[in-house]
């Protein structure tokens, strides 16, 4: 019987917008062990599509210093190893789903499904800027550039966002495979109902104990916990904090007019077809 090559399951967002958050429900509902998946192990369930090492590994050189066509040329053959872990992948990225050098970040040839992670980015514009060391008024430029990207280093490979409604349209837009669209305002008012739909989507057994554990487990207090005792590897370099409040509606307070005008500007389109702001 010939196998069915595509068992990549997208975890993809613009980042801050709760794909760590999903991780952590999917470490913790997989293991189902009697303590929460340390925050620091998540890559037991999931792998990343810009982990360094695996780049190092397949090209033979320091990964800081790819171009852009290398790291594609690379990243279809780290993406086919992934590929053959096992009948489903769970893989995180904050990639878009677009062409560079003229190949497919998002490969549907290897991908089954894809849950994307959407929040306002009048919010995600503040988390941002803390995580990547700007203030917020660089950070709203950042979400409107075509060419925005995550630079490489010791953890990662560069990443390819771009500006953030395209990043949403790429991902929410595409027949090329299923896309479950979350909500992280809907996260917040029911995660468990939330994660039973991600279950759902890949055809996994729900089980409604192991469903209401993994969401305590991986609830944003608990993550948050964790994080001030043992630390997280994926914080910013200049962040305080990785889990900082985990909110909506911070933009209200913590946004000056102009910069939330620019957002409403840049972004009204997708932020209007996914509840941002009135129709």
């Amino acid at each position: 019987m010939t196998r069915d090559p595509r068992t990549l399951v997208w975890l993809a967002s613009y980042p801050k917008a709760g794909n760590t958050w999903l991780r952590a429900f999917l470490a913790n509902y997989f293991i189902d062990g009697t303590e929460p998946v340390s925050i620091n192990e998540m890559q037991k369930i999931s792998f990343g599509d810009s982990s360094a090492p695996a780049y190092a590994e397949l090209g033979r050189c320091d990964p800081a210093t790819l171009s852009p066509a290398r790291i594609v040329a690379l990243r279809e053959r780290h993406l086919e190893r992934v590929s053959h872990n096992g009948e489903i992948n769970f893989v995180k990225t904050h990639n878009a789903h677009a062409r560079i050098a003229g190949r497919w970040l998002i490969p549907a040839r290897l991908t089954r499904a894809a849950v994307y992670l959407i929040r306002d980015p009048r919010d995600m514009v503040l988390s941002y800027a803390d995580h990547f060391a700007l203030d917020p008024a660089a950070a709203a430029a950042a979400f409107a550039s075509a060419h925005n990207h995550v630079p490489a280093n010791s953890r990662t490979v560069m990443q390819f966002l771009g500006d953030w409604s395209g990043h949403v349209k790429s991902w929410t837009r595409t027949r090329d495979f299923p896309v479950l669209v979350l909500r992280y305002e809907d996260l917040l008012s029911d995660a468990e109902a939330c994660f039973e739909r991600v279950l759902r989507l890949i055809g996994a057994p729900v089980d409604a104990g192991a469903l209401a554990q993994a969401t305590r487990f991986s609830s944003f207090e608990a993550l948050a916990a964790q994080e001030a005792a043992v630390g997280f590897r994926e914080k910013g370099a200049a962040q305080a904090r990785f889990f900082r409040r985990g909110v909506s509606g911070q933009w209200r307070d913590g946004l000056a007019g102009d910069i939330v005008e620019r957002i409403t500007a840049d972004h009204g389109g997708e932020m209007k077809r996914h509840g941002y702001l009135a129709r």
